[in-house]
């Protein structure tokens, strides 16, 4: 594959709403890989079967309510002996979560668990039974019982379990629990011998101890029992169903529970009631207990079913057949899915079979069984769970091989869906290759985001999405709502599971209609031309380095022609995808009760459109000839029932096929009347099919490819949009030495820079004269000349480069780690604050007192005096963009009263002055918070995931993990603007306090300021991300993290403005520069106060009205700070400007345009940045939301021109700092 075929695929659209307005967008779609903080589910979670009773599951699934559909939650015995649960957990993108619930555990330990049983009703009632063993050595018993729990009410991590005790050292292996159907439990103990021993009842609502438990004596003659349940007959009440063998006879009994006396002695012997015993019988499961009882499912040779009603004919009940013997003829296990239906219960009936097949029979509409499909191999546990209105039933299948999977069936029949079960821990990762989709709203003039649009998602079929960072089930009908953030973006991601995935239909707040998205559109496409040649020729790569897509059979020799019928077969269903010619493979209009993008239509191809594919099961494909197609065209169809475990509808075909690739199969699509039906043949039998959507042909892309014998993961790597982690790493290590580089050296220069200070101050006091008139004469701001405004250099800035700038911002990569940005400081765990020194602390002291000074409050109050001079030169409104230039900002600073202006600078140049000798101490300390030790395991796993065998240690330092997020984005984007990696080995940047090395080095100072000033952009985004995202926090004190993660960000801006020092631009510009450094250094002392003073005894403790004081003067100051930094950057800028405008040489006129851009970049992030302290200072929530939403926009604003910038500059290889 090219490059092309490697980057991202980014497309721009626009929309009109219903009153005319337009609305532009970006849409990403993408195979990426998506990084988790989990661990794969397997049978190594499990207790080993030799220790659990013979009778008693190792799994028990209860249905879990929550989320959208009704999927199972696993309750479970493990390794150890331990009693946990796991679910979803609908709050992190991490996978399920694990709740210990073993009953009587402390802090020395807990008991192991011996036997669980579990009961629920479709009202969301759950009742849990539990025994564990007793201390001491004696084997005995103590059961724990919890009643009318709820899977969506009850806080299970604090579950409160009812302590039953012992009985006389009794031992309990195996428990049932029944609904009896009154809204009262019954929990079923049994020991060794199951149902041929006495067995003891406890129930909801009575005595709670075992030694009181009822005692039940079956009173059976058997010789061995193969199974037992608890149910209810139609005629004698509850009971227990009891399977086993008798005078060589296989016998089917119910024994009813007796009446009590207030002693609890039995007062009744009811009757034992034969029912027929099937042939082969081994297994019993019982349904859940209706009006008229309870329905008894009898497995081991096939399934077979008596009805509750039918079970009051005795002996003389009539057994329907579920799954006929040749079906199944050795299942070892037998579980049910029931689900509400509108003619009353339907079922699923799950069996696990001898060889490790899992197998599947589902009801009918009229109480009928379909044909039973055979959906997974290999399979070791299953734990299904009731269906509800969206799937018919769901299953957790425990695989033999290891690993575990979320089965799922949709309602409608017309799709199958399986996930890896992952389970969450901070101490692992897991990549996982995953449908990417990012909608990003945008300005329709320059791409600026907008945030807060409410965009609400449903799916084609049922299937699981993250969405804005949380997990979510969606399907037809049933949605999930996301706000687009500061990126202007929601994000959608998917495990690839098929190359038919469900597709994606959005509804954006304020816009008619709906946007439908087809997730799989990159390999849609891909496919729609690929030829036989481009499949030989594949290579991917794997973590053993570039291999052959294809095997070396279908490469070479007599099996390369089948690579022309593979191509084939692909490129014929990427046409039925298509959808009308010339529209996008990514996204459509669509109105409402129109068909989902992936509903397939007839129209797509033309009238007798015919294709075929022959497989001869033997590793041989081809392409069907002419008259194979015509003879199955017209063959008529095969009876139903040859078609053994392959199900009933043709996405049950697709799923059973997978399974048969070792089968010689031939294939036909053809168009008739109006619709596309699907002809299947083996061994002269045939079966149609219509085919309604993409999802129903999952199966078959599935099956063809492994017929090429060539795994999925190497066709998504095939697919996926990859990036080099090495070239990121390196970044990053670059970066990470040139923090510390500058950083040591304005260290070094903290006390040279006084004099320079004052100079840049001067030459600012000079240049503010310089703008105003001579006299002194009031005078109005002059308007923006024509293209000069803020609105026009975004513009300009941005619409050449559109395209490119989309293909950066908006693709699913860079939006996934911006993401993570915003959750950075919710990762880290821990971090090891340096160890201030004496006199460190002495410093933090004294400047904490600085920044509640009188001197400091008089800065302030000075400020407000330039804020009420602005605010009347404008009316006492904000001046938008269009109504500010470079020109206009000057004369706006240079009408604010004169000895205002001059007290402003002159208080801020006598604060920055005596805090120099205090910084020379704080600065060392910022680069020892920099480089902290900090326990951030998602970064540290996924280094080492990434990067295999690269040594993390337990802890690395904080920019480590920042440098590592910022460097992805930066690097993709440098290479979509160069064309080539950022940085190679072997070559050293000249920095102008030294050179840098990272690792072997990199190429020249032009390619390092590129992509440094790539890294600085999306810092700054991130940032302003961050603070939007923590607007709803309550806690007026940050935690250690954050505060650190500010000094951070501090910190790298500050080395940043130490690199960036232009020392050839004449004594004033270099001035104000130094200027503007030894003010970031003030600025980046002041963010590390906190952090050491949370770090102190005296500190340590501050309560949060202490802290949020701190924080206000804080940002009091940091707004003068930065006010007065803007005015610094316009004065060095208009020098420049004017010097470039005179200048006779072209290539020095020629810099106008980047000194222009990188103005505007600097205007809106100082603004982002000044609105973000005043909404610090602002104690209104609708106030503080505003200036942070605006805030944010202006740092997107700012990130815009910067990529901008850095394309104007790369162009003209001029450096960007």
């Amino acid at each position: 594959m090219d490059m092309a075929d490697k980057q991202p695929r980014v497309e721009a659209f626009s929309a009109k709403d219903a009153s005319g307005k337009e609305w532009s967008f970006t849409v990403s779609s993408d195979i990426i890989d998506h990084y988790e903080q989990a661990r794969v589910f397997g049978p190594e979670a499990l207790a080993d079967p030799a220790e659990v009773g013979r009778y008693q599951r190792r799994i028990v699934s209860l249905p879990d309510h929550r989320g959208g559909a009704v999927l199972p939650m696993l309750l479970s015995i493990g390794t150890d002996g331990e009693l946990f649960l796991a679910r979803r957990d609908l709050e992190s993108p991490d996978g399920w979560q694990t709740i210990d619930l073993t009953p009587g555990r402390t802090a020395d330990g807990s008991p192991r668990v011996q036997a669980i049983g579990a009961a629920w009703t479709e009202d969301d009632r759950i009742a849990l039974a539990v025994a564990t063993e007793e201390a001491g050595g004696t084997g005995a018993s103590r059961i724990w019982t919890a009643f009318d729990l709820s899977s969506a009410a009850t806080v299970w991590e604090t579950l409160v379990w009812t302590d039953g005790g012992t009985r006389e050292g009794r031992r309990v292996e195996a428990i049932r629990v029944l609904d009896e159907g009154d809204g009262s439990w019954t929990a079923v103990l049994a020991g060794h011998g199951g149902a041929g021993d006495l067995l003891y009842l406890l129930r909801s609502g009575g005595k709670t101890g075992f030694a009181d438990a009822l005692v039940f004596n079956p009173a059976t003659t058997l010789d061995e029992i193969y199974d037992f349940e608890a149910g209810v007959h139609p005629t004698y009440g509850s009971g227990l169903y009891v399977l086993g063998i008798g005078s060589g006879t296989d016998t089917l009994m119910f024994r009813p529970f007796p009446d009590y006396d207030a002693s609890g002695h039995a007062a009744t012997v009811p009757p034992v009631v034969p029912l027929p015993c099937p042939a082969g019988a081994r297994l019993l499961e019982t349904g859940l207990t209706g009006a008229d009882g309870t329905d008894l499912y009898v497995g081991g040779s096939g399934v077979s079913l008596l009805t509750a009603d039918e079970q009051d004919n005795a002996d003389q009940a009539a057994a329907a057949v579920v799954v006929p013997p040749e079906a199944a003829p050795a299942v070892t296990d037998l579980c049910l899915a029931e689900r509400p239906s509108a003619g009353g219960k339907a079922t699923s009936v799950w069996c696990l079979l001898q060889d490790g097949g899992l197998l599947t029979a589902a009801q009918d509409a009229g109480g009928g069984w379909l044909a039973p499909l055979l959906v997974r191999t290999g399979v070791l546990e299953m734990a299904p769970a009731m269906g509800d209105g969206s799937l018919r039933s769901s299953v957790l299948a425990v695989y033999a091989g290891g690993g575990a999977g979320l089965i799922a069936q949709a309602g409608d029949g017309r799709s199958w869906q399986e996930t890896e079960l992952r389970v969450q821990d901070p101490d692992a990762m897991i990549a996982s290759t995953c449908y990417a989709v990012t909608l990003r709203v945008v300005e329709p003039s320059t791409g600026e985001p907008r945030l807060g649009v409410a965009v609400q998602v449903e799916a084609s079929a049922p299937t699981n999405i993250l969405i804005g960072g949380r997990p979510a089930f969606i399907g037809p009908g049933v949605s999930a709502q996301a706000v687009t953030g500061p990126d202007g973006g929601i994000a959608l991601y998917s495990r690839v599971q098929s190359l038919a995935p469900p597709s994606y239909r959005l509804t954006v707040a304020g816009l008619d209609g709906h946007l439908d998205l087809q997730p799989a559109a990159a390999a849609l496409e891909r496919f729609a031309s690929l030829t036989g040649a481009e499949l030989r020729s594949a290579t991917v790569a794997m973590p053993g380095g570039e291999q052959p897509l294809l095997p070396d059979a279908w490469r070479s020799g007599s099996g390369a022609g089948q690579a022309d019928a593979v191509a084939s077969a692909l490129r014929q269903g990427a046409q039925l995808a298509a959808g009308p010619s010339g529209s996008s493979w990514t996204i459509r209009r669509s109105a409402a009760g129109d068909p989902y993008r992936s509903d397939l239509s007839a129209s797509s191809v033309p009238d007798g459109y015919r294709w075929g594919i022959v497989a001869d099961g033997r590793g041989g494909v081809q392409a069907a000839d002419d008259s194979v197609i015509g003879r199955l065209v017209q063959a008529a169809e095969s009876a139903e029932s040859f078609f053994v475990q392959l199900g009933h509808t043709v996405a049950d075909f697709f799923e059973g096929l997978a399974h048969r690739a070792e089968e010689a199969w031939t294939f036909v699509l053809h168009k008739a009347e109006d619709a596309l039906h699907f002809v299947c043949e083996l061994g002269g039998k045939i079966k149609r099919f219509v085919l309604s959507c993409l999802e129903e042909a999952a199966g078959f892309f599935r099956w063809l490819w492994r017929q090429v014998e060539t795994g999925l993961d190497k066709v998504w790597q095939f697919l996926k949009f990859l990036f080099s982690w090495e070239d990121v790493l390196i970044v990053r290590d670059a970066m990470k030495e040139a923090v510390d580089d500058a950083l040591g050296y304005v260290r070094s220069r903290i006390s040279a820079l006084k004099p320079t200070v004052e100079s840049g101050f001067r030459s600012a006091m000079l240049a503010l004269d310089s703008w105003r008139p001579e006299g002194g004469a009031a005078f109005q701001p002059s308007p923006p000349a024509p293209g000069e405004s803020l609105q026009d250099k975004l513009e300009a800035a941005a619409s050449p480069v559109r395209e490119l700038i989309d293909a950066i911002t908006g693709n699913s990569v860079v939006s996934w780690v911006r993401r993570k940005l915003d959750d950075a400081v919710g990762e880290i765990v821990h971090v090891d604050g340096p160890d201030p020194a004496a006199e460190t602390i002495q410093a933090v002291e004294t400047f904490i007192e600085g920044l509640v000074s009188d001197e400091a409050q008089a800065l302030i109050d000075t400020w407000d005096r330039v804020e009420a001079d602005l605010s009347a030169l404008f009316g006492g409104k904000l001046p938008g963009r269009s109504a500010l230039s470079l020109e206009t900002f000057r004369d706006a600073a240079a009408a604010v009263a004169a000895d205002v202006a001059e007290g402003l600078l002159e208080g801020l140049q006598a604060l920055v002055l005596r805090s120099l000798d205090l910084m020379d101490a704080l600065m060392g300390a910022l680069r020892d918070a920099l480089f902290a030790r900090v326990r951030f395991p998602f970064v540290e796993k996924l280094v080492e995931l990434v990067a295999p065998g690269t040594h993390v240690d337990a802890s690395f330092s904080l920019i480590d993990g920042m440098l590592l997020l910022l460097a992805v984005p930066a690097t993709i984007a440098y290479k979509l603007i160069v064309g080539e990696a950022p940085l190679a080995k072997g070559e050293i940047v000249p920095l102008a306090f030294g050179n840098v090395t990272a690792q072997s080095g990199f190429s020249a100072l032009n390619r390092f300021s590129w992509i440094g000033g790539l890294v600085g952009s999306f810092l700054k985004a991130g940032a302003a991300a961050y603070a939007w995202a923590q607007q709803a926090s309550d806690d007026a004190k940050p935690s250690k993290p954050a505060m650190f993660f500010g000094v951070a960000v501090q910190g790298i801006g500050t080395a940043v403005e130490a690199m960036s020092r232009r020392t050839s631009r004449g004594d004033a510009v270099e001035a104000i520069d130094d200027t503007n450094l030894a003010i970031s250094s003030f600025m980046s002392a002041k963010a590390l106060v906190p952090a050491l003073a949370s770090l102190t005894d005296k500190y340590s403790d501050l309560e949060s009205a202490a802290f949020k004081k701190l924080a206000k003067a804080n940002a009091a100051l940091d707004l003068v700070c930065t006010g007065v930094r803007t005015v610094l950057r316009t004065a060095a800028f208009g020098i420049l400007i004017d010097e470039e405008r005179k200048s006779d040489d072209p290539a020095v006129r020629g810099l106008q345009t980047a000194e222009s851009l990188l103005w505007v970049d600097n205007f809106f992030d100082y603004t982002g940045s000044m609105l973000a302290s005043a909404a610090v200072l602002d104690d209104e929530p609708e106030t503080k939301t505003i200036l942070l939403g605006v805030s944010t926009a202006e740092k997107a604003a700012a990130m815009l021109v910067d990529i901008g910038y850095v394309i104007a500059v790369q162009k003209n290889n001029q450096p960007a700092f």
